[in-house]
């Protein structure tokens, strides 16, 4: 699959300065390529994936463009529990609502942006049973998910998105120091193909919906758990700050 977006009017030289994205599935990754459009469109209209069962969706790179572009911020879960506790911020949990039932955390409110497979057509059903022979539920996107955000959501309110990896818009990877030893500081940062786009997760594209509904939610952040001591803040105490 390849993506490509913007004018098409770019002269050779500044073409050959932007990027094209392609998605490689040996690798199961979205990659850039010189030599196109950067911004993931072509003319007005979003680079769309439709898939055979469920509603049509964004690609991932211009997701990803879009939510740098609006500055969108990751938090680490101590400064989620402050804003919580100091400035009544929301924490909502987008993944999907057995996994909520089963365990979330302490305040946190549902609102999935994936559901259960609920067409009854052949390749509804041939998901399902495709799902179901890895003991796995078949999920599709909530079609309706900007909605039912709008009904129940405070667009006055801080939210803070949360889902089981967090995610981020970070691009490249820059290896952690140590802030108990000020000789191991943290190393240079340099360009990872795996994180060519941050890395995607259901959070930041549910981030992205709510920004989209007319820039009503700009107070919507993710809950960033790029590290060992956010993950384990989260996992202590039933997942303490998580919604739904």
């Amino acid at each position: 699959m390849l993506a490509r977006a913007g004018p098409s009017t770019e002269d050779a030289t500044k073409e050959d300065e932007q990027v094209t994205f392609k998605y490689n599935p040996a690798m199961q990754r979205w990659e850039k390529k010189k030599g196109g459009y950067k911004d993931g469109r072509k003319g007005n209209v979003e680079s769309l994936i439709t898939p055979l069962a469920g509603a049509a969706y964004t690609v991932w790179p211009v997701i990803h463009e879009e939510l740098t572009q609006a500055g969108l911020e990751s938090l680490p879960a101590a400064e989620v529990y402050r804003l919580q506790q100091e400035e009544g911020a929301l924490l909502v949990d987008c993944r999907v609502d057995w996994n909520f039932e089963q365990e979330h955390a302490e305040g946190a409110v549902s609102l999935p942006l994936f559901r259960g497979v609920t067409g009854n057509d052949f390749y509804a059903t041939l998901k399902r049973l495709a799902m179901g022979s890895f003991a796995m539920k078949a999920t599709e996107r909530d079609p309706d998910y900007q909605k039912t955000a709008l009904e129940r959501l405070d667009k006055n309110q801080k939210i803070i998105m949360m889902c089981s990896i967090g995610g981020t818009i970070k691009t490249g990877t820059q290896p952690w120091g140590d802030p108990s030893n000020p000789s191991r500081k943290a190393q240079k940062k340099f360009d990872d193909p795996e994180r060519a786009f941050g890395r995607e997760s259901r959070s930041l594209k549910a981030c992205h919906e709510l920004i989209k509904i007319s820039g009503l939610f700009m107070n919507t952040k993710p809950l960033d758990r790029a590290s060992d001591q956010d993950v384990a803040l989260l996992s202590s105490s039933h997942l303490e700050g998580s919604i739904f």
